[in-house]
This record gives C-alpha cells, sequence and structure tokens, in this order.
C-alpha cells in the first residue's frame, strides 16, 4: 500500500470517528504508524519516500508532551479498530 494512500486512511478513519483539530492529527499519525508496521510485518515493500510526522513540538518539553499524545492514542479503541480493518481487508485481498 502507497504510504500516502494508507496517511488517507488513517484521516478518514480518525475523521468518521468525529475527532477534530490537533486530537485528529494525533489520532491519525497512530493509525497510519499502526498500518505502517502492519505493512512492514507482512514484509510489503516500501515506497522509499519519506514522510513527515503529521505533528511534534515546537521545543523539548512540547515535543514530549506530542509523544506523549501519541503514545496515547497509539493505544486506543480507535487506532485497534484502523489496524483490525486493515487486517481485515488483507485477509479479503490474499483470500482465493
Amino acid at each position: 500500500m502507497a504510504p500516502g494512500s494508507l496517511r488517507n486512511q488513517a484521516r478518514a478513519h480518525v475523521a468518521a470517528s468525529g475527532l477534530i483539530g490537533a486530537q485528529a492529527d494525533v489520532a491519525a499519525e497512530a493509525c497510519w504508524i499502526i498500518g505502517a508496521t502492519q505493512s512492514r510485518q507482512r514484509n510489503e515493500p516500501s515506497s522509499g519516500e519519506p514522510l513527515p510526522p503529521a505533528s511534534g513540538g515546537r521545543d523539548l518539553p512540547s515535543e514530549i508532551q506530542a509523544l506523549k499524545q501519541l503514545a496515547r492514542a497509539y493505544d486506543s479503541d480507535l487506532t485497534r479498530a484502523f489496524a483490525a480493518k486493515l487486517d481485515h481487508a488483507q485477509t479479503l485481498e490474499t483470500t482465493p
């Protein structure tokens, strides 16, 4: 799956949940990270193109805060649901 496509799917998933603003950005990044991780675990090729992080801090204290928010989002039901949706789609693609 193309990295941009995965990021768009993550954003759409988060938007459908009703989150907006900075919370939505962090949640979408968490979904994108878990999706990219699953893709690598399936040995799918990467595009090789780097994508910048969707969020972050201006200085060390705000970067620490941003990473804590990302960690919480990564461990959320919303992110787990996105991962399950990707797994289901992958199963449908590989089932004869």
